[in-house]
C-alpha cells in the first residue's frame, strides 16, 4: 500500500498517526521513514534519516508541523497543505483520530478501517457506513412484541427499558444479523427512572464492532437509524434502516430528557435501535416513552394519540449510555 498525500491523503494521515504512535522505538522509525519514502522517493536514505533525527520528538498531527515536514522532504506546500487540512477534519468529524492529552492516535474504528484498509469507502459513503452498522444490530422479541438493540461493546446491549420490559421473560431470545443467539446474565437500567434506556449483559461474546459516540448532534445532519418495525405479511422480522435528518434537538416537558426529533417516520419496533449521524457517529437510541403519551379528547371522538400521529421520530441522546 502507497501512502502518497496527492493520491491517497487521508491513507497518509492515518499511516502518520500510526507510526508515530508505535511504541518500539525501531519500528517506529521504520515506519516513519516508509511513510517520508513515499511522500518523497527520489531523496537518498541519508536525507530521509537526517529528516527524521530532525522531527522525531516533534511528531504529532499538527498541520503547521507537517507544512515543516513536507519542506524538507522537498515539497512545495501551497497545494498539499490545504488538502491534508481538509482530510485531517474529516478523521475527526468521522471519529478516526482523537486528541489524548494533546496528541493524536487513531481511535478503535480508525485503527480497525486503516488495518482493513477500507477508511476512504467509509468517510465517502453513507450506504457503506450503514451496512458497517447493520451487523450491530439485534431483534429482541418473544415472537410476539419486537423490539431493537444494538452492541456497545463485546458483552453489552443497549436499548430501551419499555422494550425489555414488555417480553415475555422466559421466551425472550435476542439474535443478531448473522443468526447468533445471545443470553442476558444481567440487567442494568439507567440510575435515573426518566431514561428509558437499560443495559444487558450477555453470556456470549459479540464479534468486535468498534464505533465512536457524538452528543454534539447538528441540524439538518443526516442521520441512519436502524430497527425491527413489524413488517406485514413477512414471516419473520427484518432490519429496516431509514435515512432522515435531525429536524430538531430539544427536551422534553415532561421529564427533561434531551431528545432528537427527526424527520423520519418510526414504528414501535425501532424502539431500542440506534442512530447514527452522517459520518458514522452514535448520536442516539430510538425510544418511546409509553407512559407518557400525550392524547386530545374531543365529544363524540376518538382519543388521538399525538405519538403516533405525528409525521416525525424521536430519539434519546447518545450520552445517557455513557452515563452508567
Amino acid at each position: 500500500m502507497t501512502y502518497y498525500s496527492i493520491q491517497n491523503p487521508l491513507g497518509s494521515i492515518l499511516h502518520f498517526v500510526n507510526s508515530y504512535n508505535l511504541s518500539d522505538s525501531s519500528e517506529r522509525r521504520e515506519n516513519i521513514l516508509k511513510w517520508q519514502s513515499d511522500q518523497s522517493p527520489a531523496l537518498d536514505i541519508e536525507k530521509h534519516n537526517a529528516i527524521y533525527d530532525e522531527f522525531s520528538e516533534l511528531l504529532n498531527l499538527d498541520i503547521e508541523l507537517l507544512d515543516e515536514l513536507f519542506k524538507s522532504l522537498s515539497w512545495m506546500t501551497i497545494y498539499i497543505k490545504p488538502l491534508l487540512e481538509e482530510k485531517i477534519s474529516i478523521a475527526f468529524k468521522s471519529g478516526l483520530i482523537e486528541n489524548k492529552d494533546g496528541k493524536v492516535i487513531l481511535t478503535e474504528i480508525g485503527k480497525y478501517l486503516f488495518e482493513a484498509n477500507e477508511y476512504n469507502n467509509y468517510v465517502n459513503s453513507i450506504h457503506y457506513k450503514a451496512n458497517f452498522w447493520k451487523r450491530n444490530n439485534l431483534k429482541i422479541t418473544d415472537d410476539i412484541n419486537i423490539g431493537s438493540g444494538f452492541f456497545i461493546d463485546l458483552n453489552t446491549i443497549v436499548t430501551c427499558k419499555h422494550v425489555y420490559e414488555e417480553l415475555i421473560k422466559e421466551k425472550i431470545y435476542i439474535e443478531d444479523e448473522g443468526g447468533r443467539k445471545y443470553t442476558v446474565t444481567e440487567v442494568t437500567p439507567h440510575p435515573s427512572d426518566k431514561i428509558d434506556i437499560i443495559k444487558l449483559t450477555t453470556e456470549e461474546s459479540f464479534d468486535f464492532f468498534p464505533h465512536t459516540t457524538e452528543d454534539n448532534i447538528i441540524l439538518t445532519e443526516r442521520v441512519i437509524v436502524f430497527g425491527y418495525p413489524p413488517i406485514p405479511l413477512s414471516s419473520k422480522p427484518f432490519l429496516m434502516a431509514n435515512l432522515g435528518e435531525v429536524s430538531s434537538i430539544v427536551d422534553n416537558y415532561l421529564d427533561g430528557t434531551d431528545c432528537i426529533i427527526l424527520s423520519c417516520i418510526l414504528r414501535p419496533g425501532n424502539s431500542g435501535g440506534p442512530i447514527i449521524n452522517e459520518y458514522g457517529k452514535l448520536i442516539g437510541i430510538s425510544t418511546q416513552n409509553r407512559s407518557q403519551k400525550v392524547t386530545l379528547t374531543w365529544n363524540d371522538t376518538e382519543d388521538l394519540d399525538l405519538n403516533k400521529s405525528l409525521g416525525y421520530a424521536t430519539g434519546l441522546n447518545a450520552k445517557y449510555i455513557n452515563e452508567f
